[in-house]
């Protein structure tokens, strides 16, 4: 029997298995789809809360998070960069998780880094990175390590073998645990071809929707159209349509891209994420870690090392 059994294979699941393992235990993973086919890989991955809470616990593994990609993003021919993400406020007010990132990392915009109708933006340095090649990077370490994998439908936790049972299902995670506080929120996406770099920005609307540019090695990627309990994973094309115009207001330079790729993606959204120890019917201990909202990538090292503590030290 493993020491830790975790069902799921995105970032949260492979941070958990990789944490664990180089801390000593016997891990297996159990998961429907590995990379490059799970919801991760499509997801925009940097830093960047957002629809996770509650706020404080979101800022403390976020930092953590954040500690771990500084430290990878020199490492030569890493998945992980640092770039300058211009994030347009309604308010002068600065955005809610700025109070963790010092003054080498947040600044105010300037005049002329401000979109048209734009009062209000910070600049924040922030880790960007390549999901497909960082999720692959982290399976690849896994199994080097001797981590085992299985893939195939996981529908019932207490079936799993090991010891421990780490739930890092995303959405999946609410129906194992029978967690009806779990709901998705689909969000769009698009994938754009041009030759010229676009800058790295982000709106964040009155309503708390977030659409955000950001340049990726096989051209620009953007998010947006967010719509909360639902479940959809081919694009809306109205919504889509108007996630393409507050881009375009947003990078000019967006202008005359085609689109090469379009999709949408369910994410697990919670009141509080749940990261939390429980038991399985036959008294095994359960660890969740799941309801990250669109902050999976941002939460996934400091939740990892929460899991770890848990596993390590279960009476604190």
């Amino acid at each position: 029997m493993y020491d830790v059994t975790i069902a799921g294979a995105g970032v949260a699941g492979l941070t958990c298995a990789l944490a664990l393992q180089n801390f000593g235990f016997s891990v297996l993973v159990a998961a429907r789809a590995l990379p490059p086919q799970t919801v991760s890989d499509r997801a925009a991955a940097l830093w960047l809360p957002h629809l996770a809470e509650p706020s404080e616990r979101v800022l403390d593994l976020a930092e953590r998070s954040l500690a771990v990609y500084a430290m990878q993003a020199p490492q030569e021919d890493s998945p992980v960069r640092e770039a300058a993400l211009t994030v347009v406020t309604q308010s002068s007010a600065p955005p809610w998780w700025a109070s963790r990132l010092g003054p080498e990392r947040l600044r105010a915009a300037r005049t002329e880094e401000l979109p048209e109708g734009a009062e209000h933006a910070v600049v924040a340095l922030v880790p960007v990175i390549e999901p497909g090649r960082y999720l692959l990077s982290l399976l690849d370490a896994f199994r080097t390590q001797g981590g085992a994998v299985e893939v195939g439908e996981v529908t019932d936790l207490s079936a799993l073998d090991g010891r421990i049972v780490v739930n890092c299902a995303g959405l999946g995670a609410g129906l194992l645990a029978r967690d009806p506080l779990l709901r998705p929120l689909t969000r769009h996406a698009m994938r754009l071809a041009m030759a010229r770099p676009a800058r790295a920005i982000a709106s964040l609307g009155r309503d708390g929707g977030l659409v955000l540019v950001v340049d990726m090695p096989d051209g620009p990627l953007v998010i947006g159209g967010e719509q909360d309990g639902v479940v959809r994973h081919e694009p809306d094309e109205p919504t889509l349509a108007d996630v393409a115009r507050t881009a375009l207001a947003l990078e000019p330079a967006l202008a005359g891209a085609d689109i090469v790729d379009a999709w949408a993606a369910p994410c697990p959204v919670r009141y509080a994420l749940r990261l939390e120890e429980d038991r399985l019917p036959d008294g095994r201990r359960l660890i969740h870690n799941y309801g990250h909202g669109g902050a999976g990538w941002t939460l996934a090292w400091g939740c990892a090392e929460e899991v770890v503590r848990m596993v390590v030290r279960p009476e604190e």
